[in-house]
């Protein structure tokens, strides 16, 4: 952002197949695709975490895994493992 006025831009891509009917695009509604709700901008500080996922391995031993995603200033690969090297 620079001082003064600035200009947003938004851009709609829907990747799906036109010849497929989605939601309410059948019989008595009128198809329509782009932005159809509200779009803002929020602030985030300059280190965040962008994504992530919890996955079950096991059950019996339970083990899962934790996969972070950070991004942003100090975005860097980061591993954990258990006590134990589990």
């Amino acid at each position: 952002m620079r001082e003064g006025d600035n200009v947003v831009v938004v851009r709609a891509f829907d990747p799906t197949d036109p010849e497929l009917p989605t939601g309410k695009q059948v019989g008595w509604y009128t198809p329509s695709s782009g932005i159809w709700q509200t779009v803002w901008l929020e602030a985030r500080p300059k280190s965040y975490i962008s994504s992530f996922r919890i996955r079950t391995i096991s059950l019996e031993p339970a083990k899962l895994e934790v996969k972070i995603v950070p991004a942003g200033l100090f975005a860097r690969k980061l591993h954990r493992r258990p006590p134990g090297g589990g």
